[in-house]
């Protein structure tokens, strides 16, 4: 059977414009399955495959209309990680707890305190020096950022 005829006949189309797959859907994902090519494979980056050709190496296809199972070409779109991501956050998909973004020592894989930056850039000695005596028990690269201010941004004097 042609691979549009197989593929077609596991969609159904709502009003809203999705085609919607009726096929096998991963459990953990949401996502639909399509076996083409010898592999298993999403049903939407499928579809683009079918429909609108290879998907650049290293892109993700993406959906405009945010429904999973959608397999509609001309709802998808093919992005970045990053352009994923921001495509998903705008659209209240992923939310980012606010202590990800903290820049102190509440930011979870902090291995300073706020103290001890304060101490280290108060500090005359160098970031290589520093690193040196073991006090921080943190790399170069670790006291040499919270010294320049590239990390712990938000701690202050």
């Amino acid at each position: 059977m042609e691979l549009r005829l197989r593929f077609m006949a596991k969609v159904k189309q709502s009003a809203s414009g999705c085609w919607e797959w009726t096929a096998a859907i991963q459990q953990a994902t949401g996502y639909g399955r399509f076996g083409m090519n010898g592999q298993t494979t999403y049903a939407h980056r499928a579809s683009w495959m079918i429909f609108k050709g290879p998907i650049p190496a290293g892109l993700y296809v993406c959906h405009r209309c945010d429904n999973r199972i959608c397999v509609n070409p001309d709802h998808l779109f093919v992005g970045s990680a990053s352009q994923n991501m921001k495509d998903a956050a705008r659209k209240g998909r992923v939310v980012i707890p606010a202590r990800s973004y903290a820049s102190d020592e509440s930011h979870q894989p902090a291995k300073l305190t706020n103290a001890e930056v304060l101490e280290i850039r108060r500090s005359s000695l160098s970031a290589k020096e520093l690193a040196r005596t073991g006090k921080y028990q943190v790399s170069y690269e670790a006291i040499w950022l919270a010294k320049s201010g590239r990390s712990f941004r938000d701690v202050r004097a």
